[in-house]
């Protein structure tokens, strides 16, 4: 089954990136397999080796630079619209894939034929990060996942190490939402999927995966994240006409919360965008 890699990179240099050192060793036949390396970093973070590496394993392997920062959810969406492969699989550049990833992605889509998406388990420092829940404005980790067919209700996923059969995007009228810049980006897409199909799959692999969100990062780096996770998370909400007050006050909380933890009332400003 042909399938589509898209690695997306941000200031990593090639042979930095998790995600393209354990692509090179994929266990799988890779005569069906093309890759599209997506650089978003200001400068080319081009490497001869690592490319030449990938291009021993894969069919095809290109290469795209836009120092303006495309967001990702226009990346996503061109990238898509411009392969052809019957499946999608979305990585970023900080994935610690085994090195049966994709052969597993494709035996468990051919054996799935209704399924249109598959999610790998995510674990961030040992934690459980996706597939995670989400009720009707809030989401939640459960504390231990179950491989093979579930329900789409009460469910999210990240788009790392996500799997798509190409297919849904005939079949349905989704895309992903490009309001949305960097963050809510993959719970939003997910939400979409839910009201439209009862079931996806989650792959019996696991990524071990750093999350922005968890890291040590100076005040100003921390605030600038969570104002703009604040910003998409009730964009996100108003664009799916579920702007209820739930959603507002959910954010209000967070934001006195890191104001008390970080001892700064900055989380309290910064609403919109543009701030």
């Amino acid at each position: 089954m042909s399938m589509f890699v898209l690695v997306v990179l941000y200031k990593t240099n090639m042979r930095d990136s998790g995600t393209l050192k354990t692509l090179a060793r994929q266990a799988c036949d890779g005569s069906d397999i093309s890759l599209l390396i997506w650089d978003n970093s200001p400068i080319s973070m081009w490497d001869d080796v690592s490319v030449a590496e990938l291009k021993s394993r894969f069919a095809q392997v290109d290469y795209r630079h836009t120092p303006e920062n495309t967001p990702l959810s226009k990346l996503y969406n061109t990238a898509i619209r411009e392969s052809s492969e019957n499946l999608i699989v979305l990585l970023d550049q900080d994935s610690d894939l085994s090195d049966t990833y994709l052969k597993t992605a494709q035996e468990t889509a051919s054996a799935e034929p209704s399924i249109y998406l598959f999610a790998p388990k995510v674990y961030a420092n040992g934690e459980v990060m996706s597939p995670g829940c989400f009720n009707s404005y809030k989401g939640s980790q459960p504390a231990t996942l179950t491989s093979g067919r579930q329900p789409t209700a009460g469910r999210t996923v990240v788009t790392s190490g996500l799997v798509i059969r190409r297919s849904l995007f005939d079949t349905h009228t989704i895309r992903f939402n490009e309001n949305l810049w960097l963050y809510a980006i993959d719970t939003d897409f997910f939400l979409k999927f839910r009201d439209l199909e009862p079931a996806f799959v989650i792959l019996e692999e696991s990524i071990a995966h750093e999350s922005a969100l968890r890291e040590d990062l100076p005040l100003d780096q921390r605030l600038f994240r969570f104002r703009n996770r604040r910003w998409s998370y009730l964009r996100m909400h108003s664009d799916r006409n579920q702007m209820n007050v739930m959603p507002k006050i959910y954010m209000l909380y967070l934001s006195l919360l890191h104001s008390w933890k970080f001892r700064s009332i900055k989380f309290l400003k910064g609403w919109r965008s543009s701030d």
